[in-house]
């Protein structure tokens, strides 16, 4: 039997879990089992263990971020001596470990797979906004580029990401690219516009009166722009409404502008019911990136919202990742990254067209391309397709002999 784990500090913004692990549990002969953290950072229950998820307890003191993935790293390092897997494959979760579990599995004579989902040594400098010139830079990039280049294969999650890596000196043949998928698939009706005028959600009155609602979802942290929509909304008080659910390390400028401006609200993280509401009655989701970021990550919140079926507002580099996706296939707007002027000139536009045909129809392309493209079989597909090149197409060959004896 051939033995997967794939380690990760906290469970991935992607639902590999929740996706992949039921379909290679249907081969006979593969034994996968996702290594995560169980701390109070992240509130993880050992009752929500399953089978295929093995849990490394960190220390009941460790409620620190950074305190949670060194106990990781160290807890990671002694399960991969101990463990007769056939194959790792290491998320890039904790940021500087990736390197040292590369070296332990070589160490140990095991094969990996490297899934970037951030490329951390470039995406320090662009948050410290160093040069990239010293000499800890050139180190970590040195030891990252070599642990990549060891590995069996490599999972980037965008076309610019991949381009990255091939500019750091990888084999364009090693990578491939796996988008991201949403958290949920669940079938959601066609949605028009909210003309309520106040809604009730989570303890908060959100005075809509017939306004066009924007919506960001998730992370609030450096990688993000937001400077550019809160000084939008404060023009467009009369038409547009602007929800942040979430938070991170730049929450404290929407809760200023929260503070000041009536139609800016900022949430925590909802509850899954919650959330599905205010995702429902969002007419707009708002995404941004930073340009320097652009390459080193792709912002996951774009996949739930195409599923959704809503328009996609982006901030952030027009050749990126999001940005082409938006142009290509005609499903929301962009704009220049810190372009108030655009932003408040498109914000507006939506608002005159919010009820047209063409508004509708981006909705619809949106939801299109997720189901056409980024659906849960499509990455499934493509992650069995990578363990098969690897494995040397032991999965398929598998599910070909169970399916004979049907």
């Amino acid at each position: 039997m051939t033995k997967l784990r794939f380690y990760n500090t906290f469970d991935i913004a992607v639902p590999i879990v929740h996706a992949l692990f039921p379909v290679l549990s249907e081969s006979t002969n593969i034994d996968a089992k996702f290594v995560i953290s169980s701390s109070a950072y992240r509130e993880v229950e050992i009752t929500q263990k399953k089978p295929y998820i093995q849990f490394l307890k960190a220390p009941w003191y460790a409620r620190n971020k950074v305190l949670v993935h060194m106990c990781y790293l160290l807890s990671s390092i002694l399960d991969i001596f101990r463990t007769k897997s056939d194959l790792n494959i290491f998320f890039t979760q904790p940021p500087f470990g990736l390197p040292v579990l590369c070296f332990i599995s070589m160490l140990c004579r095991k094969d990996y797979i490297v899934h970037v989902m951030d490329y951390h040594p470039d995406f320090l400098i662009a948050s410290k906004g160093s040069v990239g010139t010293t000499l800890l830079n050139k180190i970590a990039n040195r030891l990252y580029v070599s642990a990549l280049v060891r590995a069996k294969h490599v999972i980037a999650i965008g076309d610019c990401m991949r381009a990255l890596l091939v500019n750091k000196g990888l084999d364009a043949g090693s990578i491939s690219v796996i988008r991201n998928i949403s958290w949920s698939e669940l079938p959601s009706e066609k949605t028009t516009h909210c003309k309520t005028d106040v809604i009730e959600l989570a303890g908060t009155t959100f005075e809509l009166m017939g306004r066009v609602v924007v919506l960001y979802s998730g992370n609030q942290g450096v990688a993000h722009e937001f400077r550019t929509i809160l000084t939008a909304a404060e023009n467009l008080k009369e038409s547009h409404v602007f929800i942040f659910v979430g938070k991170g390390k730049r929450s404290s400028e929407i809760e200023t502008a929260a503070r000041k401006q009536s139609n800016v609200f900022l949430l925590g993280y909802l509850e899954e019911h919650d959330f599905n509401r205010i995702k429902g009655i969002a007419d707009i989701h708002f995404i941004s990136l930073r340009h320097n970021y652009t390459g080193l990550m792709v912002p996951s919140k774009l996949y739930s919202s195409l599923q959704a079926g809503k328009v996609v507002l982006f901030e952030g580099s027009p050749t990126g990742e999001v940005a082409r996706c938006i142009d290509e296939n005609k499903c929301g707007y962009t704009v220049p990254h810190r372009d108030v002027p655009e932003m408040i000139n498109v914000l507006r536009r939506a608002h005159q067209n919010i009820d047209s045909v063409e508004f509708q129809e981006m909705g619809e392309a949106a939801k299109d391309l997720y189901y056409r493209e980024l659906h849960t079989r499509k990455f499934c597909e493509h992650y069995v397709h990578v363990l098969d090149q690897v494995l040397g197409d032991q999965i398929e060959r598998d599910r070909m002999k169970s399916a004979t004896y049907e």
